[in-house]
């Protein structure tokens, strides 16, 4: 390393995507150091969404097992006036732990570790700013992955009490009587689903005339009948054109068609917005678009060619499963190191309730591209797993070619689903057929099994009628 340089790379943030760049830096023999503030090692993702949602998802799916058992009914009260802290027990104990751990491995890979807010001199400098110093450091290279904030709209009068965006929700005292939630994406869509779980009256928004559109839309037609089953209104097409405190205390949204509907708390769930406001990236000469979103070539190298960028501040997919999988790429792209493996598909999952996964291309996308298909399906009611878990909406979907039978995807709602679909993603990347799942032996009683019912509709359907697409 030029002795110009304080390290070879220098790592934005310490979330999915830019731990595994640090710790992938690290094994390679670079001198690498980690810029996060301190409450937030690990990332937004642990400390403000995706473990506070899942372990209040888990809760409220235990309580639901619990008073569908006449033994346990009755020990559980109602979620009358229930404290959130209550349904969040576990969280604190949770987010220390994955802290600790993730400063651990930073640790013992040799990455140095330096709380604080980092900001853009130059393009080759930052200057950390923390509760107790200042500090420049200079780096040969840059990973930005600093994640993502909710976008809130202008026209929307946030309080953080009542009216309120995704990060701001598990600050509630209790469990609400009544929910609006405006925007009907996966964050959204989670969160009524939740609290409608609970008994809360919920309301869901959203300006598209579809939820979920990237969704196979078999899939989220099971999806919509569950949810109202659970109760949720879903009002579709439609606008939040403002939000007021009416007579009786509570928020009411008047939409574009001029309805209005009230409810004690309004959830906001209208998109992220990079988490760049702070970075100074035009000094560097990295360009952003109109959200904050970091733009890049599609190898995650940013305008200037030594600093790339990772994870949610690059928006599509903002998942952590994918954003762990770009911080590595973007350095071995950075560093010209030749990927091992490339992966062609990868899975997404829904943690509504009931859950729903998928990888591939949906229906509606195969049609659109004259792609010829066919179906096999089953239903998790057909394996005694899925008699046992109750788990009458459940069912495992693949798609694939009748000539050949290569599959091309898989989809899943139910219980697990966002599990059992690895099953197919592995025989997908590996290029199996529908006939691994035929000849193949699955655990028994499990889910898994639903694998060799649908690939035998499949071809039983191949043999009695044309392709579809």
């Amino acid at each position: 390393m030029s002795s110009s340089y304080d390290f070879d790379l220098i790592v934005i943030g310490t979330g999915p995507a830019g731990c595994s760049a640090a710790l992938e830096a690290a094994r390679l023999g670079l001198r690498v150091a980690a810029i996060e503030r301190k409450e937030c090692i690990a990332g937004v993702s642990i400390h403000k969404g995706t473990i506070t949602s899942k372990l209040l998802r888990r809760t409220i799916l235990n309580l639901q097992c619990a008073r569908q058992n006449p033994l346990l009914r009755q020990l559980f009260p109602s979620t009358k006036n229930m404290r959130m802290t209550d349904l969040l027990s576990e969280v604190e104990s949770v987010i220390a732990q994955e802290s600790q751990s993730v400063t651990w491995k930073l640790g013992r890979s040799g990455v140095t570790l330096i709380n604080g807010l980092a900001t853009f001199v130059d393009s080759h400098t930052i200057l950390v700013t923390s509760d107790f110093d200042t500090q420049y450091l200079r780096g040969k290279m840059f990973l930005i992955a600093p994640g993502s904030i909710p976008h809130k709209p202008d026209t929307i009068p946030f309080d953080s009490e009542t009216i309120l965006d995704s990060e701001e929700l598990m600050q509630m005292n209790t469990v609400p009587a009544s929910l609006i939630v405006v925007g009907g994406g996966i964050i959204g869509t989670e969160y009524a689903n939740m609290f409608a779980a609970l008994g809360v009256k919920t309301t869901l928004i959203d300006r598209h005339n579809e939820l979920l559109p990237f969704v196979d839309r078999e899939i989220v037609g099971i999806l919509l009948q569950a949810m109202g089953d659970l109760g949720v209104t879903i009002r579709l097409g439609v606008n939040v054109d403002s939000v007021h405190k009416n007579p009786e205390g509570h928020n009411e949204a008047r939409l574009s068609n001029e309805e209005s509907l009230s409810a004690q708390i309004v959830l906001v769930c209208s998109g992220r917005r990079g988490n760049t406001k702070r970075l100074n990236l035009d000094r560097a000469g990295v360009e952003m678009d109109e959200h904050g979103f970091i733009k890049h070539d599609g190898s995650f190298k940013t305008h200037a060619s030594h600093i790339y960028a990772a994870g949610d501040v690059v928006a599509f997919p903002a998942l952590a499963s994918t954003a762990m999988k770009q911080g590595r790429q973007a350095l071995h792209h950075l560093l010209g190191v030749q990927e091992t493996y490339n992966i062609q598909h990868i899975p997404y999952a829904l943690y509504t309730i009931p859950e729903v996964s998928m990888v591939g291309a949906t229906e509606e996308e195969l049609v659109r591209d004259h792609i010829p298909y066919q179906v096999g399906r089953a239903k998790f009611y057909d394996t005694l797993t899925g008699e046992i878990r109750q788990d009458s909406r459940g069912m495992l979907k693949l798609v694939f070619r009748p000539d050949t039978f290569e599959l091309l995807s898989i989809h899943a709602i139910g219980s697990s689903a966002a599990e059992i679909i690895h099953v197919g993603h592995a025989v997908m990347e590996l290029g199996g057929t529908l006939e691994y799942f035929k000849e193949t032996v699955f655990n028994y009683p499990t889910l898994a099994e639903c694998y060799r019912t649908a690939a035998l509709n499949g071809l039983r359907k191949v043999t009695s009628g044309p392709a579809r697409g």
